[in-house]
């Protein structure tokens, strides 16, 4: 019985790889086989298992005892429900990134903010009274929020007069809109994406 170790494996100029088949000199790929040999001079199972681990694709026995190559044969909607699904994963990344945080100079210094729903509602309400007598009174210092000054690991208290705060609300503005453009990228690209393999080439960092 011929072991694996007398095959020989090749690399061809498309970087496909092709088990040789000794027995005719063919090579094993979606247009060859390796037939039916009735004195069994070859360990088939140990060829299906080695081509499997190197290809990651299955060989099978045919209705002639012939070891072929398993087509992968993917229905014409999988392609639609991969693209529905990368969407989803798009519209989350979107999402995740405008509420991780954005970079503001309203102080003069750079300050990593906050960007969840919570504090863009507030801030946004308390801009609409910057210039009235309540946000006078409620915020003498300035209206407080936190963030992460530049190379440090706590938040700090930063106090926004009204000038700052329209700045503030300005930046996160920007940082949302950046966030959904690269997203309407990413999803363009789901668009026109042909196969699964093109889906999972779409990085989502």
């Amino acid at each position: 019985m011929k072991t694996w170790q007398n095959y020989p494996v090749k690399k061809d100029s498309n970087n496909n790889y092709y088990i040789a088949h000794l027995l005719k000199g063919h090579y094993v790929s979606d247009y060859h086989v390796i037939p039916n040999d009735p004195m069994g001079a070859y360990d088939y199972d140990e060829i299906a298992a080695f081509y499997k681990r190197l290809t990651g694709a299955e060989m099978v026995y045919n209705a002639e005892g012939d070891l072929v190559v398993q087509k992968q044969v993917v229905p014409e909607h999988a392609i639609d429900e991969l693209k529905a699904r990368k969407l989803t994963e798009v519209d989350n990344w979107t999402a995740d990134k405008i509420t991780g945080g954005f970079i503001s100079e309203c102080t003069g210094n750079p300050v990593r903010y906050d960007s969840d729903k919570d504090t863009q509602l507030t801030i946004q309400g308390i801009a609409l009274n910057v210039s009235t007598e309540r946000f006078a009174n409620e915020y003498p210092l300035g209206c407080p929020v936190r963030g992460y000054k530049e190379g440090e690991t706590e938040k700090t208290i930063q106090y926004l007069n009204a000038a700052q705060v329209y700045t503030w609300c300005a930046d996160l503005s920007s940082h949302i809109g950046a966030c959904k453009q690269q997203g309407w990228i990413k999803q363009a690209q789901v668009e026109a994406a042909l196969s699964k393999e093109d889906l999972d080439a779409i990085i989502l960092d």
